[in-house]
Parts: structure tokens; C-alpha cells; sequence
């Protein structure tokens, strides 16, 4: 079976500002624990045959978060809209679903972060992305894209799922499925809208634990050396490409998750 070449991403990485100007012109999942995050890391166990080739060129997707565009996401704006405009935000979501690409990068940073605030958001299941996974790990490619169906009607704007769902549809040739791979650089936008991740004050802003692996490992092929929960609100990150360079470090931000669990986990 032919592996999935992070080459693929690194063009997209380097379109999306293309993207972008067209527009305007026109987990593995977790745990929270009191002290810590437990990482549930079934994709570690995916046979060679089905792992990503590591990006050649880490540096290009990490400059693509530096040079995109920023927006300010601010939250009580973004939750505003969506619980004062519940139809405003259902529009967002359906023309996510049926043409992602008709969303400028602002719709889609209020439909990410927006989703929060709706009853559909739940952070902490860990079965989205270990039941697709154990069937790839048995070879039953198209069961797992089937169950990544059926848990994005739950988590419609999961980074993790879409971009698993997109690795799927590229080894079963399935190009009328195309939208997961749309929906995935619409999703990837708006965390690179969001911040460089380079310190803790320019964080990339996330909504699930698994986006942010989604980002650094599936998609830019680097391995996690070090994991710190600092504040009880940003994942420090030191990573590195698992051939002796340099180690990178990338903070995230789970604020929306933490604010969340306080309301909801006893």
C-alpha cells in the first residue's frame, strides 16, 4: 500500500495563503488529570505501511504560521454570535459541510472557536480517533473511514478526524470525498490565523487536544520529546524530527477546553 507523503501538505501549507487572498478577493485523544494530561496514543501503533513520511522541510510549514495573517480571536465576541445568531452559526457550519471553500479564514475562525459554545462540544471523549485507528491497524481502511464519518456528524470541526478522514480518502482513491481534504486546510488556517505558536503570548489557539498532534506530527512529521501543562492552560511542546536536529518548541492554548471541563467534569 502506498504511504501518504507529507509532501502533499507541505504544498497545501504553502497554498493556503493563496487561498486565503482568494477569498477576500472574491485527539490522539486525552485525559485531563489534576496535575497532568495522560496521552492516549493508539497512532503511534499504525504498521509503517500506513505512517506519514516526515516532511523534508519542517522549516516551510513553521515559516507558513509565521507569515499568515493574524486575527484576533476573541472569545466573548465569538461566543456572542453564536448564542445570540444560533441560525447565523448553523449557516457557517452547512456551508463548512457543502462548500468549505467559500469560507473566508474570519468565518472559519468563528466556526471553529464558536463550536465551544454550542451542546454538541464534548473535549474529552478518547474513542473518536481509537476506533478508526484500530481498524487501520487491521487493514479494514474503508471501516475506518466509515466510523470517521460517523464521529465528525459528532465533532464536525475535529482537525484530528478531518485529517485522519484525508489520509483515508487518498489510500482509497476516493476523490468524491475531496471536501475532508478542503475542510482539513480550512480547519488549518484558522489555527495558523490564531498564532505562531513560537511563545506562550502568540500561542495557536485549539479546541481538542488531538488537533494539536494533528498539526505537529501527522501533518508536520515531528516526534514529541517533551510535553508540559503550564498555567493549567498551554501545552508547551518540545519536539523534534527524529534524526538528531534541532528541537522546536510550540505552545498551544486550551483555554475554551479548560473553561469547559470547569463546567462539566465534577
Amino acid at each position: 500500500m502506498r504511504c501518504f507523503s507529507l509532501t502533499l501538505y507541505t504544498i497545501l501549507f504553502l497554498m493556503l495563503p493563496l487561498m486565503v487572498n482568494a477569498q477576500k478577493t472574491e485527539e490522539p485523544d486525552v485525559i485531563m488529570t489534576d496535575s497532568s494530561i495522560q496521552i492516549l496514543d493508539p497512532v503511534s501503533q499504525v504498521p509503517d505501511s500506513l505512517k506519514r513520511e516526515k516532511a523534508k522541510d519542517t522549516n516551510i510549514i513553521l515559516e507558513s504560521f509565521s507569515n499568515m495573517e493574524k486575527i484576533d480571536v476573541d472569545y466573548k465576541k465569538i461566543e456572542e454570535f453564536v448564542k445570540k445568531n444560533p441560525k447565523g452559526y448553523k449557516d457557517l457550519m452547512k456551508r463548512f459541510l457543502d462548500n468549505p471553500l467559500s469560507l473566508s479564514v474570519e468565518e472559519v475562525v468563528k466556526l471553529y472557536y464558536g463550536y465551544p459554545f454550542t451542546n454538541g462540544y464534548n473535549p474529552n471523549r478518547v474513542d473518536a480517533l481509537t476506533k478508526p485507528t484500530r481498524l487501520m491497524l487491521s487493514g479494514e481502511l474503508q471501516g475506518a473511514l466509515d466510523v470517521c464519518e460517523k464521529e465528525l456528524r459528532k465533532a464536525p470541526v475535529s482537525l484530528a478526524l478531518l485529517e485522519k478522514a484525508s489520509f483515508l480518502v487518498h489510500e482509497l482513491k476516493a476523490p468524491s470525498r475531496q471536501k475532508y481534504v478542503q475542510r482539513t486546510m480550512k480547519l488549518l488556517s484558522a489555527l495558523m490565523a490564531s498564532g505562531t505558536g513560537y511563545s506562550k503570548e502568540d500561542a495557536v489557539k485549539v479546541i481538542y487536544i488531538s488537533d494539536e498532534y494533528a498539526v505537529f506530527r501527522e501533518m508536520m512529521g515531528l516526534v514529541l520529546s517533551k510535553q508540559e501543562f503550564v498555567e493549567r492552560r498551554y501545552d508547551r511542546m518540545t519536539l523534534n524530527t527524529g534524526n538528531g536536529g534541532e528541537s522546536i518548541i510550540l505552545w498551544y492554548d486550551t483555554y475554551l477546553m479548560q473553561e469547559w471541563r470547569k463546567k462539566h467534569v465534577r
